[in-house]
């Protein structure tokens, strides 16, 4: 009896475990896919925060001797037509990206996490790294209006990068900036990243 009722409440815990982290996934998910969408605010910036991302992972997956899958492929393709684009959306913008390449992009780079992490080719503090700027400056901009007691629904030009923009005279040298950053000092330390998970995450 006791076995049995101690395999019970095993499958139970379980269960509710797997349910919990369906839905911290699904919450996770949902703030990642809006907040790209509200970091597409300037010319180009989101754009090179994808090619960004997806050429960081794709050099981590390589260097750590992960044969070159189909899903690498796939983020050579959409990294490679992202590039294409946004060789026209760079300031001053020819074509725009609009909420529905801003949602595919976030949406793609979510499921490439998703599928790389299980796998062991890319590790969560890689991801959270790859996607610091964009969701340090969306979740930091949401917690500051909130606690202003400003409507959090409402259209806003308060994001950091919509500041520097305005006191540095245009989109050209945010986007320029932020993309260097992500060159010199994000990508770098991702793709090279210490295994030590305490390290990693405190990274």
């Amino acid at each position: 009896f006791l076995s049995g009722s101690a395999v019970l409440l095993g499958g139970e815990i379980y269960s509710a475990l797997w349910l919990g982290a369906f839905l911290l996934l699904t919450l996770a998910g949902t703030w990642w896919v809006n907040l790209f969408n509200f970091m597409d605010g300037i010319d180009g910036i989101a754009g090179q925060q994808a090619v960004m991302m997806l050429v960081s992972a794709m050099l981590a997956i390589w260097i750590n001797g992960t044969p070159l899958n189909p899903l690498w492929w796939m983020m050579a393709a959409v990294a490679m037509s992202t590039l294409s684009f946004l060789a026209f959306n760079w300031p001053p913008a020819r074509i725009f990206m609009g909420d529905v390449g801003s949602t595919f992009l976030a949406f793609m780079l979510l499921c490439f996490a998703l599928v790389s992490m299980p796998s062991g080719w890319m590790t969560l503090p890689q991801w959270l790294l790859l996607a610091s700027f964009f969701a340090t400056d969306a979740t930091l901009t949401l917690l500051v209006r909130f606690f202003r007691g400003e409507n959090v629904t409402q259209a806003h030009r308060s994001h950091a990068y919509h500041r520097l923009s305005r006191r540095s005279g245009g989109a050209s040298r945010v986007t320029a900036a932020v993309a260097t950053f992500n060159l010199v000092v994000v990508m770098p330390l991702s793709v090279f990243l210490p295994a030590s998970p305490f390290a990693a995450f405190g990274i």
